[in-house]
């Protein structure tokens, strides 16, 4: 550490002024290479599951400090121009942060110029007026409006149900679920739930966080809708039905099934101890417990067993595309993935 205390007051502060800007410098070249580390997983190879926590368990940084950092550092990718305003100085993480939501190539340039070296107070009223506006774009002709008064069938169902249970039937007391348009293709639905279907909410997302299925309530709906059709929609049952029948038809040499049975999949999980087993070069493994996946060390495409404990490991989302890509290629899985994309999107 430089000793300053024989310096005048004049050389300390240039000193000062000099280390911030040595500091901004630094600090947007460190954004530079995390963005590089991001485009090309290389967190991955470290034996981590997402840059992330590759921030917390490779760099030491708090949640906050890599958030704010990974937010930067892909925004500096999109508009590189943000590179030279935290360089100089005019920008900084906390603007940053503010008005990420609301850059677009269309505007990047007007209002990072509108932020540059205001208050944090000024940034969030600018940002309150996007947002403002925002919402008012989203409103579409579509929406459908919520009823203030009930219908006949409505009444008439309440006055069954207060009948039933020995009680003065009410005024009016079904209030109708609230169904809009946000968006041409988003929805929002609301309506009032009980205690018990929260748990029952909470218990699905808990299991099926190790499925490939997302913590968004959305997804979770999602994915009890869709196994509920599988099981009783009469069209989705004759689709499965004429697969299996294609399938039957062909070799028993080509009919190996990437299938795991459920007691292997109990049995891998307390052998890998519900944790992630890929290791880093440094040796240490993985520590991701969520967002699990069951992959076959020797791909079935390769002629590894399908139904095999002894070919069946743990890995999380990211090793698991990685195994996949030291497998088939790059090219062929980032193919294999933006196929599946457009298939998630059409169903949307």
């Amino acid at each position: 550490m430089t000793d300053l205390k024989n310096l005048d007051h004049q050389a300390v502060l240039a000193g000062l002024r000099s280390a911030l800007g040595r500091e901004r410098m630094s600090f947007a070249d460190f954004l530079n290479y995390l963005g590089e580390v991001d485009c090309r997983r290389l967190y991955a190879d470290e034996g981590q599951p997402s840059l992330f926590a590759f921030g917390i368990n490779v760099l030491a940084l708090t949640d906050a400090e890599i958030l704010a950092r990974i937010t930067a550092a892909r925004l500096i990718r999109r508009f590189p121009i943000i590179y030279q305003r935290l360089e100089s100085g005019e920008l900084n993480l906390t603007a940053l942060r503010l008005i990420s939501a609301h850059l677009t190539e269309e505007n990047a340039e007007r209002l990072l110029a509108q932020v540059v070296k205001r208050s944090t107070r000024e940034i969030e009223k600018i940002v309150a007026i996007l947002a403002s506006k925002k919402r008012t774009e989203l409103r579409t002709a579509n929406e459908v409006r919520e009823e203030k008064s009930a219908s006949p069938m409505q009444l008439l169902f309440c006055e069954e149900a207060a009948t039933a249970a020995g009680q003065e039937p009410p005024v009016f007391c079904a209030k109708r679920d609230r169904t809009r348009y946000v968006a041409p293709e988003h929805v929002e639905i609301k309506f009032v739930a009980s205690e018990k279907l929260l748990a029952k909410l909470e218990r699905i997302k808990g299991l099926t966080i190790t499925k490939n299925v997302g913590s968004r309530l959305e997804d979770v709906l999602d994915h009890v809708l869709e196994s509920y059709l599988d099981r009783h929609d009469p069209a989705r049952r004759v689709a499965k039905a004429k697969s299996r029948v294609s399938r039957q038809a062909l070799p028993a040499s080509q009919r190996q099934s990437r299938y795991i049975p459920q007691g292997i999949k109990d049995e891998v999980y307390k052998r890998d101890e519900g944790q992630c087993t890929f290791k880093g070069a440094n040796g240490e493994r993985c520590p991701a417990r969520i967002l699990l996946e069951y992959d076959h060390c020797c791909p079935v495409a390769l002629g590894g067993n399908g139904a095999s404990a002894d070919n069946v490991r743990l890995l999380c989302r990211t090793h698991n595309r990685l195994a996949a890509e030291r497998s088939f290629g790059t090219a062929t899985v980032a193919s294999a993935v933006a196929s599946k994309a457009m298939q998630n999107l059409k169903r949307c």
